[in-house]
């Protein structure tokens, strides 16, 4: 107990030495998923504040999550870097949300295997018993989860990679065969992501909510497999027929991310108490499975750790989506006006450094900060071209960090899904 006593006084001084209140409520919100406003009073000065969270998370078990948000933040603070090297080189919350996800997967798996050996006593099942409701519904949120991160995906790349391609084509494939090849290649993604999406949509217990979006997917195909088809149409009827399948695009990207990442947020939080059930069953399993308990301890101090990380990357995931979303007010001419830019440009720099200042030692954070900082300049000297400039450096890479976001969550989600499969074997165990 002194150990840890000591352990926590430097990771408090650590804490205090590279945090301010605002940068410290940032990381609990983006690192772990927690309202730190919610957890302790933040008027008490940082000092009280970082002690009472300390206090708070070490009794759930967390503080690792928070110490390595923390170290991954500041590598270059000398107190945080030498708390690093001294507590985290081996430390379960330093590792990967996914490479804790698979430890989890193949431990479970391993409790499943050796609880069907016949002639095995039936500690294992009884665990499983009382925690039944709890592995249920972890398994059924965790399969629900990755179905709306494929729908997520598809509408992604459709949105970040397609659109604007298929804009561009469609201008010109009329007069130019190239453009004309390239904008049928270009459709035969479009059907490429609706299969994926409707495939996932198919497997939700409310499917027609998805379908009728992917409908107008497939039609603005369909749309432009006409448009290519006839590529000179007759005097005076060109251009329709891809203008009505853009129409469709830019409808379902401009509603459809933001309605599933709201999908992705309620079952991300309803997936806490689940996992939280989980890692009391891991406990309970330890003391029942004497041969594996050392890999269920370890497991089950990843599972605990997964946990907040998982919640924190779906709020920074959320955040980015919403900066995503004002980021479509950004005009894609230099002939049109940047006077909505403007109104939004506030909210969208605030927004922006919420996320980045946590970070600020990250190269990501100090290059989008700067391009902020470059639009600010170009709106006081009144320069169109620097604004419009620094506006699109500013715009590439926050949709840059949206997508590594973007990727990191779906490395997790892909990984969380697979523990389904040994809770479904283990309930299997008592019929369910």
């Amino acid at each position: 107990m002194a150990d840890r006593s000591g352990q926590l006084k430097e990771l408090h001084a650590a804490i205090l030495s590279g945090f301010d209140i605002n940068e410290l409520i940032q990381i609990v919100r983006f690192e772990m998923g927690d309202d730190l406003k919610s957890m302790v009073a933040v008027d008490k000065g940082l000092d009280a504040v970082v002690f009472l969270l300390l206090e708070k998370i070490e009794k759930r078990g967390t503080t690792d999550v928070l110490a390595a948000a923390v170290c991954k933040a500041r590598p270059s603070n000398p107190l945080i870097r030498a708390y690093a090297e001294k507590y985290l080189a081996s430390a379960v919350a330093s590792r990967s949300p996914a490479a804790m996800a698979a430890e989890v997967t193949a431990v479970l798996q391993s409790v499943a295997d050796g609880a069907q050996v016949p002639g095995v006593d039936g500690k294992v099942k009884a665990v499983v018993l009382r925690f039944a409701n709890e592995l249920a519904a972890a398994s059924l949120l965790t399969n629900l989860l990755r179905q709306y991160k494929v729908l997520h995906d598809q509408l992604h790349i459709i949105d970040h990679r397609l659109l604007g391609v298929i804009k561009s084509a469609a201008a010109l494939f009329r007069g130019d065969e190239d453009q004309r090849l390239a904008l049928s290649g270009y459709t035969g993604e479009l059907r490429d992501c609706v299969t994926a999406a409707e495939s996932a949509a198919r497997k939700l217990s409310f499917a027609q909510a998805e379908l009728g979006w992917i409908l107008n997917i497939e039609q603005a195909a369909t749309l432009l497999e006409a448009a290519v088809a006839v590529a000179k149409p007759a005097a005076g009827e060109g251009g329709g027929t891809e203008r009505r399948a853009l129409a469709l695009l830019r409808t379902v990207v401009g509603r459809e991310p933001a309605r599933i990442n709201g999908q992705m947020m309620l079952l991300a939080g309803q997936l806490q108490a689940p996992l939280d059930g989980l890692t009391r069953a891991m406990s309970d399993l330890e003391l029942a499975d004497a041969t594996r308990a050392q890999a269920i301890r370890g497991a089950r101090s990843a599972a605990e750790a997964l946990r907040p990380r998982l919640q924190g990357l779906v709020v920074e995931h959320d955040a980015w989506q919403r900066i995503d979303n004002q980021l479509r007010l950004v005009p894609d001419s230099a002939l049109q006006p940047l006077d909505d830019v403007m109104i939004i440009w506030p909210d969208l720099s605030r927004a922006a450094n919420d996320l980045c200042d946590p970070r600020r030692e990250a190269v990501w954070a100090s290059s989008l900060k700067a391009a902020a900082r470059r639009f600010d300049v170009a709106m006081v000297t009144g320069i169109t071209g620097d604004q419009r400039l620094a506006l699109a450096e500013f715009a590439r890479l926050a949709r840059k960090r949206f997508f590594d976001v973007d990727h990191e969550l779906d490395v997790l989600c892909s990984s969380l899904v697979q523990i389904a499969d040994p809770l479904t074997e283990l309930l299997g165990l008592i019929g369910r």
